[in-house]
């Protein structure tokens, strides 16, 4: 069987390497960068600033009054991608994979065409197009930068900064420029951030940027953006009063839409905010198929696309579906971590147990300075399953990755307590969230 892989990020990437490893004949075209959104100008980049941002922050806490190198600081990060760009580069050279650098258009039947004029011709075509940041209907709009503009360049420190938008990269860049010193807004049209998740992690979230100095101004919709001067001026709605902010940089973090591909329609593919496909991936023409971020409707998490199109490749390659991909974690790179994964407690449609454990009491949080923050456990009473757990706290991110693995296991609050977790580490608090969720937490104390 030979497969075309069209875009390289996560989803198709790490397609692109079971493919070959399942003996497939593998075709990979990617118009930019190998690593996609994720590796170049998203995930990766984004992470490597924030621990810059973290320790200038930490650094600045204790008295150091450090002077911000910025050149320094996008340096550290460009190297970061540049090293593992060559990683990936290296394993789909050594994967035996065929790799095109060029964008690509599709042609009636299994087929796409080069921009050189190449026509290739495979049995299936697998779609990982990914996204792009979505642009508001905001007059002015063109003065904002997106994730993609602060990430693939090398920015000034700014006094002030404004964000429109209080999602996760709306949070995560409130927090790169807070910790560096800069004033920071965020402008959200809703009542809440984070609104994908539950409504503690949006509380504690919000107080911990709060502590770094950060502004939110919420239920305000922006009208326009206009230059004066050096500085944007951003006009918005609050409580149907006009408002005015000045700022020296404004970045639009409302989110990600579906990117497409030329040809699309004459190859029978349906493109409607995104591809529309059926629950094995396949699209609405025969033998093409999508995965990741491109697909209408799916979680646009990278973890979560480069599962999928693994998963999509195991069924082509054996015939057997796999499991369905379920509780994937999501997690936010503020300082500290937000994560979750499995069930809210509003999601819960039968009796739980709640288990909570404040991470103040928590020696490693404490020596790290993780700021204030909790784990808290969701147990279905009727058979003491883990359905869902959230956190903030230092390396919740970290955590909520064996914590997922649990939830999908089925494993019962009896199985959690009859392990024993490293001291001192951020992982006991969800030990005693756990015996919490039974009024047993060691190092809590319970009114009699």
């Amino acid at each position: 069987m030979k497969i075309i892989i069209i875009g390289g990020g996560p989803a198709g990437y790490t397609a692109a390497i079971k493919a070959a490893r399942s003996g497939m004949e593998t075709v990979l075209i990617e118009k930019k960068a190998l690593g996609g959104t994720c590796l170049n100008s998203g995930c990766i980049p984004t992470k490597a600033l924030l621990h810059s941002s973290s320790v200038f922050g930490q650094a600045a806490d204790w008295g150091a009054c450090p002077q911000a190198d910025m050149d320094a600081v996008h340096k550290r990060s460009f190297d970061i991608v540049s090293r593992l760009n060559k990683g990936v580069e290296a394993l789909i050279k050594g994967g035996g994979i065929q790799y095109h650098n060029s964008k690509a258009r599709l042609l009636s039947g299994v087929s796409a065409r080069l921009e050189d004029g190449a026509v290739i011709k495979g049995d299936k075509i697998l779609l990982c197009t990914g996204a792009k940041p979505i642009t508001l209907p905001i007059m002015g709009i063109e003065h904002a930068k997106t994730s993609d503009d602060i990430l693939s360049r090398n920015y000034d420190k700014f006094d002030s900064v404004a964000i429109i938008g209080g999602g996760v990269i709306g949070m995560e860049f409130a927090t790169f420029f807070a910790e560096m010193g800069s004033r920071v807004t965020i402008i959200d049209v809703l009542d809440t951030v984070l609104s994908n998740m539950s409504k503690d992690i949006a509380k504690y979230a919000m107080l911990n940027l709060k502590k770094k100095g950060v502004k939110f101004i919420l239920s305000s919709t922006v009208k326009a953006i206009r230059k004066e001067g050096g500085a944007c001026v951003v006009e918005y709605v609050e409580k149907q009063t006009d408002k005015y902010l000045e700022s020296d940089l404004v970045i639009s973090c409302a989110g990600r839409t579906p990117t497409g591909i030329e040809g699309a329609e004459e190859a029978g593919v349906k493109f409607d905010k995104g591809f529309i496909v059926d629950e094995n991936g396949q699209t609405t023409a025969k033998n093409i198929y999508a995965a990741g971020d491109c697909v209408k409707g799916n979680i646009q998490l990278a973890h979560y696309a480069a599962a999928q199109a693994a998963r999509l490749i195991a069924w082509l390659a054996t015939g057997q579906k796999p499991r369905k991909i379920e509780n994937v974690p999501f997690c936010v790179y503020t300082s500290p971590n937000a994560a979750m994964a499995g069930l809210k407690e509003e999601d819960c449609g039968f009796e739980i147990e709640v288990g909570r454990f404040n991470t103040g009491a928590n020696g490693k949080t404490l020596a790290e300075d993780g700021g204030s923050g909790f784990v808290k456990v969701i147990f279905r009473k009727e058979d003491q399953r883990l359905v869902g757990a959230q956190a903030v706290c230092n390396n919740a991110c970290e955590l909520i990755g064996f914590v997922a693995n649990l939830i999908n296991m089925g494993a019962t609050r009896e199985d959690i307590l009859n392990s024993v977790y490293p001291h001192p580490t951020v992982s006991e608090a969800f030990y005693e969230a756990v015996e919490d969720s039974m009024g047993q937490s060691t190092h809590t104390i319970y009114k009699r």
